[in-house]
């Protein structure tokens, strides 16, 4: 069986999943498990059982993207946050 979910955190799905893979029976079934984003706490919350597949070049692109992505809007909140205490400072 092929699962796959977008996200590494513990949110709804997620936690639906682990419950999921927790009771199937793995002398019958070999689950591969495929996620969009890695590192978050479902990873340790699986099964030992699960085969954890490496990550699709797609996913580490989008991954990067992202980051860099947030990486941008923080920087543009800090410039605006910066330009606001040197605006008080001059008045």
């Amino acid at each position: 069986m092929l699962f796959v979910i977008d996200s590494p955190d513990c949110a709804g799905a997620e936690k639906s999943l682990v419950t999921l893979l927790s009771f199937l029976d793995y002398q019958k079934y070999k689950v591969d498990l495929l996620l969009c984003g890695y590192g978050g706490v479902l990873e340790t919350l699986l099964p030992d059982a699960v085969n954890l597949l490496p990550p699709l070049s797609y996913t580490q692109f989008c991954e990067k993207a992202l980051l860099s992505e947030r990486t941008f809007e923080l920087n543009i909140k800090k410039s605006k946050m910066d330009n606001k205490d040197l605006w008080k400072k001059t008045l």
